[in-house]
């Protein structure tokens, strides 16, 4: 499957889990696409498994070109950097996913789901400068590069459970920050044909939906995509 071939895409927070998947998803269709993350050779988040280095490997093994660049997107001189490098090398952006999320470092179950006035600061730091602005810097250097060529899609990864509360103050404004990024972003960008949404979690590629929150569950009902081993997961939460 070559879809994506000739297209430049750009997924934040990569070495690991939903974002993997996204850069692998699209290396399959055959993209460029610059992995990003702090995890290198150099050390990983808290000790995880996963790099860029090692996501962009996979991504050029199934089809497309990976590339990875260490880049902690807390720090805006190396994000600019990272736009810098996209527009010298390719001349343009057609995807630009933001999944980097530093709101789960630390993590205590615990007290993740104690009241907000005994939950530990850090947390609100980890999910604003590290998700929130993390994304909105991004996307903010990643327009520039869709304009010209009057079409791209930006996608928010993101959690929601059909606007009901997520359990955890600081991650439920964090997140319906993010959802609300997507809705303004899209009406914005609605003129220059680059499509805004956000993604609870996953990746889609269709401007029709601009501006609205998703879940993998409807989409693969809709698309008729399964998981790795054939299932295919209904919306999260499971309703009764």
């Amino acid at each position: 499957m070559s879809k994506l071939r000739g297209r430049v895409a750009v997924v934040t927070g990569a070495s690991r889990g939903v974002g993997k998947g996204i850069a692998l998803a699209l290396g399959e269709a055959g993209a460029t696409v610059y992995v990003t993350g702090r995890s290198d050779a150099g050390g990983t988040t808290e000790g995880l498994p996963g790099t860029v280095r090692e996501t962009a490997d996979a991504v050029t093994q199934r089809g497309g070109h990976g590339i990875s660049v260490r880049c902690d997107h807390t720090a805006d001189a190396e994000v600019e950097a990272l736009f810098a490098r996209v527009a010298q090398e390719q001349g343009r952006l057609d995807v630009l996913v933001n999944n980097v999320w530093g709101g789960y470092e630390q993590h205590d179950l615990a007290r993740f789901v104690a009241p907000f006035w005994e939950q530990p600061l850090r947390h609100w730091s980890g999910m604003f400068e590290a998700g929130v602005r993390a994304h909105l810097v991004a996307t903010r250097l990643a327009v520039p590069l869709m304009l010209p060529h009057r079409r791209g899609l930006i996608v928010h990864t993101t959690a929601w459970d059909r606007d009901k509360y997520l359990g955890n103050l600081f991650y439920d404004v964090a997140k319906a920050a993010v959802n609300r990024l997507a809705f303004g972003m899209a009406r914005e960008l609605e003129p220059h044909q680059v499509a805004v949404l956000a993604l609870a979690p996953g990746f889609v590629g269709t401007e029709r939906k601009s501006g609205r929150v998703l879940t993998v569950g409807q989409l693969a009902t809709e698309y008729g995509f399964t998981d790795v081993d054939g299932q295919q997961w209904p919306p999260f939460p499971i309703e009764t």
